[in-house]
């Protein structure tokens, strides 16, 4: 029983290990998030609390902190990039001027 407990915690450690190495989702959310011990309490904590249908989803979320989600082929650089950058501007602007609205 120790050794099957032992190989699937190897296992998952490879598998975080290969994420940071290839998947630029992943390595944002990280990166903003810093340890690995911040990174898996958020995670765990947001799954006891909100659903998501897909890792990319949580990931979005974390990334533009919660603001309202929308779903991303994360394969695609170009459309996270994008997102990202959305998000950020329409924080600042909220920041700047909270009671702005666009003319209809």
């Amino acid at each position: 029983m120790s050794e099957i407990l032992l190989s699937l915690n190897l296992l998952a450690f490879l598998f975080h290990n290969v994420l940071d190495l290839v998947n630029d989702m992943y390595q944002k959310v990280r990166g903003n998030l810093g340890t690995r011990k911040r990174f898996f309490n958020d995670i765990r904590a947001l799954l006891n609390y909100v659903w998501f249908q897909s890792w990319n989803d949580l990931f979005i979320f974390i990334l533009t902190e919660g603001e309202k989600r929308e779903s991303v082929n994360t394969s695609k650089k170009k459309e996270v990039k994008k997102l990202i950058i959305t998000r950020k501007i329409q924080h600042l602007s909220q920041k700047i001027s909270p009671n702005f609205h666009k003319p209809e």
